[in-house]
């Protein structure tokens, strides 16, 4: 029996905890693979990441960045029940009905000119778990090209109906499923991607690079890959940060937009690399060689030692969202720092002055500077000297 976890070696586990764990997986209902897209831009997966750390209960099983990093997530194993479809009425719930659900770091509106490796990693991750054990027909698929009318309603005509979800066997996405009005991903070619599982499933057909291994949360090193402008997400910002630490002209926002272009083609030429704006491998060496020139900071605190009195963390990330995380024990993080010195308003909510709060004391202290509390970054609001 497997335990829903796909091979270390291509996927990353970041498991979520919180409201995930195994759930109800309803008897008579068909196993199916329904397809999501994140809305945002390729390269963003840092960004969806931290969005379902800070809310699990909107977890999917997998998320990918076939476009941008190449990187492929999965959260919690396929056999648990995922949260990512809103529930029925009347107690029937899309979100429990043999559903393996997967992210696409990228657009609807864009689905149609996805390229034929993009395609095929999506293929790649439904076939991953058809051959871990999961009974999905990879033969059984509506083609989303032909979809007409207005798709991002409730009642628009492409939604299956309880019966027709509750037996349907194969490859889906968010258009379809019943009691919802999104529209992900869009009218992408399901046929092809359908017959690309079925290739991969049978040992031929297009053959796609493996991913890119992840470098989230390394520190000395930026070794990521290929970013270039109109790229987003959690890589750009450490990339930005490491150039505005070296004094180029940038605003840390995520977005690799005009200003990031133009500081990255400086480093590079001041480094002695073309100046083509992509950040890569020999951009990532210089960004290390350069920091590790520069004269050593302050060593971040150690881990607090059992019994010393530091709170336990709390379990969750804290960081800035979308609605606003609020909770005891970000009231518990800011009246720590309030009474340290720092300024910020002690109201359970992690808002802007949180958000500054948290990275200049990360700064200070030698800790990533990433605005998110951290089990590192909580244990050291009690453990780091007071400056």
């Amino acid at each position: 029996m497997s335990t829903g976890w796909l091979d270390p070696g291509k996927y990353e586990h970041l498991p979520i905890t919180g409201c995930t764990g195994p759930g109800t997986q309803y008897d008579g209902y068909a196993w199916k693979f329904v397809l999501h897209s994140t809305e945002s831009s390729p390269g963003s997966i840092e960004g969806i990441n931290a969005l379902f750390r800070s809310q699990p209960c909107s977890a999917p099983h997998f998320a990918i960045d076939p476009a941008g990093t190449g990187r492929r997530i999965q959260y919690i194993p396929w056999t648990w029940s995922a949260c990512a479809l809103r529930g029925g009425r009347g107690g029937w719930q899309t979100n429990r009905g043999r559903a393996v659900q997967m992210e696409i770091c990228g657009r609807a509106a864009e689905s149609p000119e996805w390229t034929d490796e993009m395609l095929w990693q999506i293929a790649d991750v439904i076939a991953d778990v058809i051959r871990d054990g999961c009974p999905i027909d990879p033969g059984v698929v509506n083609d989303f090209t032909t979809f007409t009318g207005v798709l991002a309603t409730e009642g628009a005509q492409q939604r299956m109906d309880a019966q027709t979800w509750k037996t349907y066997p194969g490859i889906t996405g968010h258009i379809e499923t019943p009691f919802n009005d999104h529209w992900d991903t869009g009218r992408m070619d399901t046929l092809k991607v359908a017959a690309m599982t079925r290739d991969i499933l049978a040992g031929t057909g297009y053959t796609s690079p493996p991913p890119r291994p992840s470098t989230a949360g390394a520190t000395g090193s930026v070794q990521v890959g290929m970013m270039r402008q109109g790229m987003a997400g959690g890589i750009v910002e450490f990339i930005q940060q490491c150039l505005a630490g070296l004094g180029y002209d940038l605003v840390v926002d995520s977005d690799f937009g005009p200003a990031t272009d133009a500081a990255v083609r400086a480093f590079q030429a001041d480094k002695g690399l073309e100046p083509d704006g992509i950040w890569g491998p020999r951009s990532s060496q210089a960004m290390s060689a350069a920091y590790a020139a520069l004269t050593p900071g302050p060593v971040p605190p150690p881990p607090p030692a059992p019994g010393s009195g530091v709170p336990d963390w709390p379990g969750r990330f804290l960081l800035l969202a979308d609605p606003r995380m609020q909770g005891d024990d970000i009231r518990q993080w800011q009246q720590q720092m309030a009474g340290r010195g720092w300024h910020l308003d002690v109201d359970g909510l992690y808002g802007l002055e949180s958000l500054a709060a948290c990275k200049t004391f990360q700064a200070e202290k030698g800790l990533t500077v990433d605005g998110v509390v951290g089990p590192q970054s909580w244990a050291a609001a009690w453990t780091a000297p007071v400056t």
